[in-house]
Formats: structure tokens, C-alpha cells, sequence
């Protein structure tokens, strides 16, 4: 009975190796996030990231973005705002980009963008960058300043 049980105990030690083999894992960048202050206690906060495949260690495949504003101070139904959301990798320049038009999403949304051409990119030579106008309504739109997230 004890041998049958450790031979049972090795395959499946041998089919959960089999299982657990190397391949493209999910990941996502480090995020980057520009804020707009619009009053003493209204701001809004953009973030982006970019999320991507490993298919090696020296090598990524983005495959979308996600993007995300939330607010403080300020009716969360408003869509007077503007967004441009890249990816740029050192030495290529841009390779990604989204823009958020007026009207099309919340100050309080989260949405992923895909990409329709997933290219292979060089692993730690990449950025994404967001920045954008909020307060559109009005005469004095407020910036949300470039932000650059850290390499990946």
C-alpha cells in the first residue's frame, strides 16, 4: 500500500512540473499619474499603465493600457476633459498611444484600451507617459501636467 502511494505522490509531482512550465506571463507597468488642481479642495488624478506579456527575459509585448481618473471635489458624472496616454521606449520613440476625447468617459472611470499591433519591444527601455486638459466647460481649462512612469 506504501508503494503504491509514493509512486501516485511522484506523477503527480511529475505532472504538476509538466504543467508549471515557462510561458508568457502577465505583468504591468509602473503606473504614471498626473493631477489637475482645479480649487482649495477639487482635483482630479489621472493614472495609466501599461500591461504586457514576458515572452523572455529581455523582451515585452505590450497589449493594452489601463487607464483610470477619479476626483475629489467635483461632480463625478463630468466629461469635460482631454487625455493623451503613450508608450515610448528609448530609442524608438513612440510606440503606443491613446487619446481620451471630451465627453466619451467619467472623472471617475477605469478602462483598458487594447492594442490592435502588438509589437516586441526591448525589456527596461520603456515609459509611459500621460497628460492631459480637465475643466474643458469652462474659459480657464486646468492642465494635468506630463507624468512619466518609471522604466519597465
Amino acid at each position: 500500500m506504501r508503494r503504491i502511494t509514493a509512486v501516485a505522490a511522484g506523477a503527480l509531482a511529475c505532472t504538476l512540473l509538466f504543467t508549471a512550465a515557462p510561458s508568457a506571463s502577465a505583468n504591468a507597468s509602473p503606473k504614471a499619474t498626473c493631477t489637475a488642481v482645479m480649487g482649495p479642495s477639487k482635483t482630479v488624478e489621472a493614472s495609466a499603465l501599461a500591461q504586457y506579456l514576458k515572452p523572455s527575459s529581455t523582451k515585452i509585448q505590450p497589449t493594452s493600457f489601463s487607464i483610470k481618473t477619479k476626483s475629489q471635489g467635483i461632480g463625478k458624472n463630468r466629461t469635460d476633459f482631454t487625455l493623451h496616454v503613450t508608450l515610448y521606449t528609448v530609442g524608438q520613440g513612440i510606440t503606443q498611444e491613446h487619446g481620451v476625447k471630451k465627453g466619451t468617459h467619467t472623472v471617475n472611470d477605469l478602462w483598458g484600451p487594447t492594442f490592435s499591433k502588438l509589437k516586441t519591444l526591448p525589456k527596461g527601455k520603456n515609459r509611459v507617459n500621460i497628460n492631459g486638459w480637465f475643466d474643458l466647460s469652462s474659459k480657464a481649462a486646468v492642465q494635468c501636467p506630463k507624468a512619466v512612469s518609471f522604466a519597465f
